[in-house]
């Protein structure tokens, strides 16, 4: 095996380890099915899966393989293993949870040839009923089950990007609602009060019937009252 050191001295800066699906699986999961290239372990190690939890499997790729490009993509050969004998159901089962299968298989195609010689599988990892944010992307030939392992590139989709778009949204959502309150707000007529002389009264007959009545003395002259006294007095 080639020392990591000096792989990584020849290796051009800004080397990345980014495979194609048709690559993986006509290149390296195909020698690997046919064991005519070891040399693809030291970028690819094998590694069952259902030995170790999604977050130990970082560490644990990485300390086997001379691919040292830094992106959160790991990649591992894992042996297929079966729940029960004589069956085709794949055991995905660690101590703490389970990788469920989740949407429909992609076909892989040969570039040059057009033909399927490959699948893509999906897989997120449960522990019960909770979804974490491990995410397999599980190679296989095709047509599928006809070698002894798969390929899988695991992923991680972290929390950051999602709340990072929630507040994306939900700032846009406010600003939309302040600008259509703006405009609303602009729609609405000012209120007008006029002077007192345009109703060609006093200033108290703009005022409301409340107001008028609050105005009014008590002591207010009676002139059915005084008429009264008027004709007494005369008599």
């Amino acid at each position: 095996m080639a020392d990591p050191a000096l792989m990584q001295q020849d290796m051009p800066l800004g080397y990345r380890f980014c495979p194609t699906d048709e690559e993986l699986v006509g290149h390296y999961l195909r020698h690997k099915l046919m064991a005519d290239d070891p040399s693809i372990h030291d970028t690819i190690p094998e590694i069952d899966v259902c030995n170790f939890e999604p977050g130990e499997l970082p560490a644990v790729v990485s300390s086997f393989s001379l691919n040292k490009s830094g992106e959160p993509e790991w990649y591992f050969f894992s042996p297929r293993g079966y729940k029960y004998p004589n069956s085709n159901r794949c055991n995905r089962a660690t101590s703490s949870g389970y990788w469920k299968v989740t949407g429909q298989d992609r076909k892989i195609r040969d570039l040059a040839t057009n033909n399927v010689i490959g699948t893509k599988k999906s897989l997120v990892f449960y522990q019960g009923r909770t979804k974490s944010n491990w995410i397999i992307h599980e190679y296989d030939l095709f047509p599928p089950n006809q070698g002894t392992y798969v390929l899988c590139k695991l992923t991680r989709k972290y929390e950051k990007k999602t709340k990072e778009k929630t507040d994306k949204t939900r700032k846009t959502k406010d600003t939309m609602a302040a600008e259509y309150g703006n405009q609303a707000n602009d729609m609405i007529p000012g209120l007008q009060i006029p002077e007192s002389g345009d109703f060609g009264g006093s200033p108290h007959e703009v005022g409301s019937t409340s107001e008028m009545l609050l105005d009014e003395p008590e002591d207010a002259f009676d002139v059915d009252s005084f008429l009264l006294w008027s004709l007494s007095e005369d008599k």
